[in-house]
C-alpha cells in the first residue's frame, strides 16, 4: 500500500519475533524504514517510536522510552518528547508496556549445529537461529560447526529474508573436522587426565571426516 512503513529488525530482514517474546530488538545501523515504491520519494518520512521502555546498554537499568526517532532507516535521536513537541511526526509507533526496546546484540562465540553423530537433528541449524533472536542476538560469529555447508546454506537464506535468524558475520564457519588434524595426539581440552575420554568424543569426527 502506498505509503506504509514497515519497522524490519534483525539486520534488515522483514522477519517479526513471535508475539510471546515481549521485545523489539532494534540495532542500530540495522533497522531499515521502508517506503513503497509507489511514493517514489527520496527520503523516508521520519519514524518516532514512543512508549514502552529502553535499555541503550549505557547504563545499568532500562527507561521509560520517551521517544525514538528514525530517519532514513537509522537511530538519530532519542528521548524526544523531552526535548521537543512529538505532535509533528506523521507515523507514530506506540509500544505497549511490556514492550522492551535494546541494542541487538552480537554473540562471538555461537554454534549453530553441534549434533555430532547426525541422529535426526538437523533442524537444529534453523532453531537455534530462532533462540538467538529470542534472546535479542542479531549478529553471530560460528565458533564451529560440524556441518558447516547447513549453516553456511541458513546463512544464505536469512541473508536473502527468506529465513528467520540472526545475520552470522563474514568469515569462516570452522568445521572441525579439519580443526581435529591440527590437533592429532594433542591433550584433550580439560588436560592431560581428560585425553583419553576425549579420544572417544572425537571418533565420531573421524568417521565423518572420512565421509
Amino acid at each position: 500500500m502506498s505509503g506504509e512503513t514497515k519497522i524490519m529488525a534483525f539486520d534488515s530482514h522483514n522477519l517479526k519475533l513471535a508475539s510471546q517474546f515481549k521485545a523489539i530488538v532494534l540495532l542500530v545501523g540495522f533497522i531499515a524504514v521502508q517506503v513503497s515504491a509507489e511514493s517514489n520519494k527520496a527520503e523516508a518520512e521520519p519514524l518516532l517510536i514512543r512508549g514502552g521502555w529502553l535499555f541503550d546498554g549505557v547504563s545499568d537499568t532500562r527507561r521509560r522510552n520517551s521517544g525514538i526517532l528514525i530517519r532514513d532507516g537509522k537511530i538519530v535521536d532519542l528521548d524526544i518528547q523531552a526535548k521537543a513537541d512529538s505532535s509533528g511526526y506523521t507515523k507514530v509507533i506506540v509500544l505497549a508496556d511490556s514492550d522492551t526496546v535494546l541494542p541487538g546484540m552480537i554473540d562471538l562465540h555461537a554454534h549453530y549445529n553441534l549434533d555430532l553423530v547426525d541422529n535426526g537433528r538437523a533442524e537444529e541449524v534453523v532453531y537455534n537461529g530462532i533462540v538467538l533472536l529470542a534472546n535479542g542476538v542479531t549478529s553471530t560469529w560460528s565458533a564451529g560447526e560440524f556441518f558447516p555447508e547447513r549453516v553456511i546454506a541458513q546463512r544464505d537464506r536469512i541473508e536473502a529474508g527468506e529465513a528467520v535468524g540472526p545475520r552470522l558475520k563474514e568469515g569462516d564457519v570452522h568445521d572441525p573436522r579439519i580443526l581435529l588434524r591440527s590437533a592429532e595426539g594433542k591433550i584433550g581440552p580439560m588436560g592431560p587426565a581428560d585425553h583419553a575420554n576425549w579420544e572417544l568424543k572425537v571418533e565420531p569426527l573421524r568417521q565423518g571426516e572420512k565421509l
